[in-house]
C-alpha cells in the first residue's frame, strides 16, 4: 500500500488503492483541518462508481492513533462492526484527531473527514451516518449537533464526558454525582485534574475561558440540536462512562427528536459495543447495525434483513 496525501480537501498528491478483499478498495489518506493540520484516515471503498450510503467511524481513546483509524476501515478489523458496514458495500471512513485536544482542536479534525465524505464523488451525500464509541461517541455527538439536517443517523456507544460541566466541576455529594458508583467516581476524581491542568493547552483557551468553552462544546448543553435519527448504546455495568452519566443527554435529545433510540446492557464493561463474545454484546452488536441498516437505504446489495430494531427506554 502506498500512502496517498491529500493536502486539500478535493486535492492528492499521489493515489494508490490495495484490493484487501473481492470488491474494495482501501487507502489512507491525509486531510487538512481548519487550521491547516493534517488529519490521518483510513477509506474503504466499494468496487463502482456508486453514489453509496458511508458510515464514519471514529475511534475512542486518545487521538493520534493510526493504527486504531486503520483498523476500523479495514476489511480485516478485529472490530466485527467493521466488517459489516464494509460487506454491505457502505464507505467506510475512519478518522484519526490529534492528540491532547480535548473540547478543541479535535473537533475540526473530525469536522475535515466529514466534509470529505459529503463531497466525496462515490458517496451518497444523503446517506452518511456516524459511528464512535467513547470518546469517539463524543466527537460523532458532536458532529451530530453541528450537522444533524446532513445526517441520515448517528449511533454512539457510550459517549465519553456528556458533561463536562458536571465532570471537571461537580461536586460527588450533589446531583448528579451522587447517582456515580464508587468505581466511577474513583475514575472520573482520578482524570479530573490532569483534564483540569491540560484544558488550557487541550482547548486552546486561558483558564477564565474555560466554562464559555465548555458549554460551548458540552454534549448535553446541545443536545436539543441532535435532529436526526440516534442510537445510543450504554451499559450498567460501565463504570467508565455509565448509562446514569449519559442520561441526562438522551432525556433532553427525545425532547425535541422522536427518533431517539436506546440500547442498555446491564453488566458489559466499557467498549462493549466493539465485541462479541458474549450474549449482551452480540445483542448490541445486532441493535447496531439494525439500527443502520434501517436508515442506511442505499445500493447495499449485499446487506443481509436486519432481524433486530433496537427500542427506545
Amino acid at each position: 500500500m502506498r500512502l496517498v496525501l491529500v493536502l486539500a480537501l478535493f486535492a492528492s498528491f499521489a493515489a494508490a488503492k490495495e484490493q484487501l478483499v473481492s470488491g474494495s478498495e482501501t487507502e489512507e489518506l491525509f486531510l487538512r483541518s481548519a487550521d491547516g493540520t493534517d488529519v490521518y484516515v483510513a477509506l474503504n471503498l466499494p468496487a463502482g462508481d456508486g453514489p453509496f450510503p458511508a458510515v464514519l467511524v471514529i475511534h475512542g481513546g486518545a487521538g493520534g492513533n493510526r493504527r486504531a483509524t486503520k483498523s476500523m476501515a479495514s476489511p480485516s478489523s478485529s472490530i466485527s462492526l467493521v466488517r459489516e458496514f464494509i460487506k454491505r458495500n457502505w464507505v467506510v471512513l475512519s478518522t484519526d484527531y490529534r492528540a491532547r485536544a480535548v473540547f478543541g482542536k479535535e473537533e475540526d479534525d473530525v469536522v475535515a473527514a466529514f466534509q470529505y465524505l459529503r463531497n466525496h464523488p462515490r458517496v451518497d451525500r444523503g446517506q452518511i451516518a456516524c459511528w464512535g464509541g467513547s470518546h469517539g461517541g463524543h466527537l460523532a455527538l458532536r458532529i451530530a449537533e453541528r450537522y444533524g439536517p446532513d445526517l441520515a443517523c448517528v449511533a454512539v456507544g457510550s459517549p465519553w464526558i456528556p458533561d463536562p460541566i458536571s465532570y471537571l466541576y461537580g461536586d460527588p455529594d450533589n446531583e448528579p454525582l451522587v447517582h456515580y458508583s464508587k468505581a466511577t467516581l474513583r475514575f472520573l476524581l482520578k482524570r479530573r485534574q490532569q483534564f483540569l491542568s491540560d484544558l488550557p493547552l487541550t482547548s486552546g483557551t486561558t483558564r477564565q475561558d474555560h466554562p464559555r468553552q465548555l458549554h460551548e462544546r458540552s454534549i448535553l448543553e446541545n443536545a436539543d440540536k441532535i435532529t436526526c435519527p440516534t442510537l445510543f448504546v450504554t451499559s450498567h455495568g460501565d463504570d467508565i462512562v455509565p448509562h446514569v452519566m449519559v442520561e441526562p443527554v438522551i432525556r433532553k435529545a427525545k425532547e425535541n427528536n422522536g427518533q431517539v433510540r436506546v440500547f442498555t446492557a446491564q453488566d458489559a464493561e466499557h467498549g462493549f459495543y466493539h465485541r462479541s463474545e458474549n450474549e449482551e454484546q452480540e445483542r448490541a452488536r445486532t441493535a447496531i447495525l439494525a439500527f443502520f441498516d434501517a436508515h442506511l437505504t442505499g445500493d447495499g446489495s449485499s446487506k443481509p434483513q436486519a432481524s433486530t430494531v433496537a427500542s427506545g427506554e
